[in-house]
């Protein structure tokens, strides 16, 4: 073989093509990359942190961060703050979740809790815990967020109003309590704080809508936590609220007049809230005018408080009870200070518009009582406990004993208790007897009934006493043959009479037909008759006094 034989041929060079298929797989993954990284990076939100007490459930890359159950964001990292002995967690949230992150929003973590209320947080048994927003309503974009240690009852989108309750004992309220209105729940309270001198409690409440509407410039908030025991003049009161109210304490609330109170109060208003419905429903009397009463006796019983009536109607209550010494006159005296609330007293409309008055009226009218009969006393409220009550009344017919030591007050007139009346009467009646001469009236009384009884005793009165009887029996006697002797015979006289009469009649009624109505002998025959007539009834009436009184006989009485 030849040289030229053993090399190889030359190689052909053909054209190729411009790109492979091949590289459009790399090219796809670099544009859908890139569009990824894009999209991350343009929905990715701030980041914010989030202090809390614990790390109790936050887990770095794992627990989320929600609103309305809708993932928002991711814890990214929890962190020790050991300047302020808390746990910092920052969460990366996302773009949309931006307006939301305002000084307004709250955040806490859900997890299970069991409370005195309610159950809540058990679906994160099974999900894990997680941080819950409320975002608020406004506020100026914020970073840097401080956590609840307990979730809110009321987000910020529930309708209702926020109030603010002042009080100087928090008592069982907390977290939680209802409020209620006529016995209906209607709100619960959010939280409670000091006031800056720490001398009230703030109470920060929310009323749910529509009942917020309820809420008036004139609305009474009282306390019905618990249970209160008082003994005063009722007697033993026990007062408590409904059950979940003895548990978790609870706040009621009432406006007097609804359909005329003002507009409902706005987001914010503060209240005072009271002990107890009682004292609550005291401040609506606005009217008062004070009076003084001074007494002279024991007022043991009456104490500051007490109720002051007017014919069992409670007006007022006493606010002071003292004791005061007068040098001149070397007495005691007990002034009691009393407020009288006008408001409790109406006038009865006329027709003319006149039953609202003023307090100047009012007044007025009180000074015009007291002229015309108003007087205290004091009078047991409750035999069991005791308590004394200020009862006013009129008695015009008692005469007004005035001390007029305080200008400053009106002055109501005073009069002894019942049972202070009865007991100075008997003391009178006691030191009546007391200045009798008793000595001396019961030895005259024991010389007169010695002398009585000699007297009887005596011979004498037995004889009398047996010569009487005798005659009795005698006149008896007489009287009876009187009776036997004399009545028939003046009765038979008395039939003659009467017979005679008749035949006058007959033989009159007989002559009439003949003799002239102007003759001589009628006249006189009539005549005749009406004396016979006449002395017939002579006899009648004295027949008929001597059945009525025979002894007459006896007497010589004649008839009158």
């Amino acid at each position: 073989m030849s040289e030229e034989d053993l090399q190889p041929p030359e190689a052909a060079v053909k054209a190729g093509r411009r790109l492979s298929i091949v590289w459009a797989i790399p090219l796809v993954a670099l544009v859908i990359g890139g569009w990824l990284v894009y999209r991350t990076l343009s929905e990715k939100g701030p980041e914010i942190s989030i202090t809390f007490e614990t790390a109790s459930g936050l887990e770095p890359g794992k627990t989320p961060v929600k609103y309305r159950d809708v993932v928002i964001g991711t814890v990214s990292k929890v962190s020790l703050n050991p300047q302020e002995r808390t746990v910092r967690a920052t969460a990366e949230m996302v773009g949309t979740a931006e307006p939301l992150l305002t000084d307004t929003a709250r955040f806490w973590v859900v997890r299970p809790r069991i409370g005195i209320k309610d159950i809540s947080g058990l679906g994160t048994l099974v999900s894990g815990a997680y941080v819950e927003i409320d975002p608020g309503a406004g506020g100026k974009p914020q970073r840097a967020f401080t956590a609840l240690e307990e979730p809110s009852p009321i987000t910020a989108d529930t309708p209702g109003t926020n109030l603010v309750l002042t009080t100087g004992n928090l008592g069982s309220l907390s977290r939680g309590s209802p409020l209620y209105f006529k016995g209906i729940e209607v709100g619960e309270v959010l939280g409670y704080e000091l006031v800056d001198d720490n001398s009230r409690v703030l109470v920060h409440a929310f009323v749910l809508a529509p009942y917020d509407k309820l809420v008036r410039r004139t609305t009474r908030f009282w306390n019905v936590s618990g249970m209160r025991f008082s003994v005063g003049t009722e007697g033993l009161k026990v007062e408590t609220g409904t059950l979940q109210s003895l548990v978790l304490g609870g706040i009621e609330f009432d406006t007097p007049n609804l359909d005329s109170a003002a507009p409902p109060v706005a987001e914010g208003t503060r209240f005072v809230l009271f002990d107890s419905r009682e004292s609550g429903q005291k401040t609506a009397y606005t009217e008062t005018e004070r009076f003084i009463m001074y007494f002279d006796s024991s007022v043991r019983g009456l104490s500051i408080g007490a109720p002051v009536e007017f014919r069992g109607i409670k007006i007022g209550s006493v606010l002071d009870v003292r004791l005061e010494f007068d040098p001149d006159a070397a007495t005691f005296l007990v002034p009691v200070l009393a407020e009288i609330e006008l408001d409790r007293v109406s006038v009865v409309d006329d027709g003319s518009g006149g039953s609202t008055l003023t307090a100047d009226q009012r007044r007025k009218g009180f000074r015009l009582l007291v002229s015309r009969g108003l007087r205290a006393r004091l009078k047991t409220g409750s035999f069991l406990t005791g308590q004394l009550v200020v009862d006013l009344d009129m008695s015009p017919d008692t005469q007004a004993k005035l001390v007029g030591r305080n200008s400053d007050y009106l002055e109501i007139p005073t009069l002894p208790a019942g049972l202070e009346e009865i007991t100075n009467s008997v003391a009178e009646l006691v030191d009546k007897l007391r200045k009798l001469p008793l000595d001396t009236i019961s030895q005259k009384m024991l010389h007169t009934l010695d002398g009585a009884d000699r007297l009887v005793n005596s011979g004498e009165i037995k004889t009398a006493v047996a010569s009487l009887s005798q005659a009795s029996q005698r006149l008896n006697d007489l009287l009876s043959r009187a009776d036997t002797m004399v009545m028939p015979r003046a009765t038979e006289t008395l039939k003659q009479a009467e017979a005679a009469m008749a035949a006058a009649e007959r033989a009159l009624n007989s002559l009439d037909t003949v003799v002239s109505e102007n003759s001589a002998f009628r006249y006189e025959t009539q005549t005749a008759i009406q004396e016979i007539a006449a002395a017939a009834r002579s006899i009648r009436q004295f027949t008929e006094f001597l059945q009525r009184d025979p002894s007459a006989l006896l007497t010589g009485r004649s008839p009158k």
